[in-house]
């Protein structure tokens, strides 16, 4: 367990989670601009692209979309890495249950001071994962959720 513990300290979120998250936040950003600044083309002149309030309003609608979608993946990745997370937990507590019923009652008694320690530790730790995850994921979750408010009103004005 501590091995696992110790591995989402260093960093809790993989690779494709982390970057789902980078994907999100821009979105959400892009979405914020849109919906709070009002900054939405009215014409791109290096194209000749004129946008008219329909097209407009399919823009913010298309851009909503995109948040949400990129909501709803950040979460099945958190979703799949908390299943992983538990699984490896329930694994690692099976080998040392595995390990304790092998040794002898002296080394039993020895080992149970030692890990009344080990786990005022890992609370500690494990407090501190889960800090970290709030803020890794509880931040992006409200803010997608914002941008994606922000976008249905200006939807609802364009």
């Amino acid at each position: 367990m501590l091995k696992t513990i110790q591995e989402k300290l260093k960093e809790p979120l993989n690779e494709s989670t982390r970057l789902s998250r980078k994907y999100l936040m821009l979105s959400s950003f892009v979405g914020v601009l849109v919906g709070n600044v009002g900054l939405i083309p009215d014409k791109i002149t290096a194209f000749g692209i004129s946008f008219t309030p329909s097209n407009q309003a399919a823009l913010i609608t298309l851009l909503c979309a995109v948040v949400i979608y990129f909501l709803i993946n950040f979460l099945t990745f958190i979703y799949s890495e908390r299943i992983t997370y538990k699984f490896s937990e329930i694994s690692e507590i099976i080998e040392s249950e595995k390990k304790r019923s092998e040794e002898s009652l002296l080394n039993h008694i020895f080992i149970q001071d030692i890990e009344v320690e080990v786990d005022r530790a890992v609370l500690k730790v494990k407090s501190v994962v889960r800090i970290r995850m709030l803020i890794e994921v509880f931040i992006p979750v409200v803010f997608s959720m914002y941008a994606s408010f922000s976008l249905m009103l200006k939807l609802a004005t364009v």
